[in-house]
């Protein structure tokens, strides 16, 4: 079972926190600040060839997240760090700052799960995993209601 989990949360992990996370700034593109379904789009358009990239990497179990898990972050943090640049509509705004932290969030268990899975602990690594899942559904909520589907997943 753990070897499924695992894998699965590296997936679930993949769209939220491309969508969403970042470390603020004070530079905000704000080419979608008055249109929410220009924003969903351009969300949208960062995290769908994201998780094409990510799926591509294709790391399964705590052996291919020990391998590939450095990379995979890489990955993520660059599609985080171009959303970070976006600003959200005052309409979805709350959602939009949830979003981002609840990815922040995500992003600093993916270094504690790379960390267990290089250290082999399957136990630490499947806690790790649960917490993120949990962080994944609140984000999918957020992306759900500011319309960035490509940004959510499992319906």
């Amino acid at each position: 079972m753990k070897k499924v989990l695992v894998p699965f949360v590296l997936v679930a992990l993949v769209a939220p926190v491309a969508a969403g996370c970042g470390g603020g700034g004070s530079s905000k593109n704000k080419a979608y600040a008055n249109s929410v379904s220009g924003y969903a789009a351009a969300l949208d358009s960062i995290c769908v060839p994201l998780n094409a990239k990510i799926k591509a990497i294709g790391a399964t179990g705590l052996a291919g997240i020990a391998a590939h898990g450095d990379e995979i972050k890489s990955t993520i943090q660059t599609g985080v760090d171009k959303i970070d640049k976006l600003q959200p509509p005052d309409q979805v705004k709350t959602a939009a700052d949830d979003f981002v932290a609840k990815n922040k969030e995500a992003i600093g268990k993916f270094d504690d799960l790379i960390a267990a899975a290089k250290a082999g602990d399957s136990a630490k690594a499947q806690q790790i995993a649960q917490e993120i899942v949990a962080l994944d559904t609140a984000t999918n909520q957020d992306a759900r209601s500011i319309g960035a589907t490509g940004c959510a997943h499992g319906g």
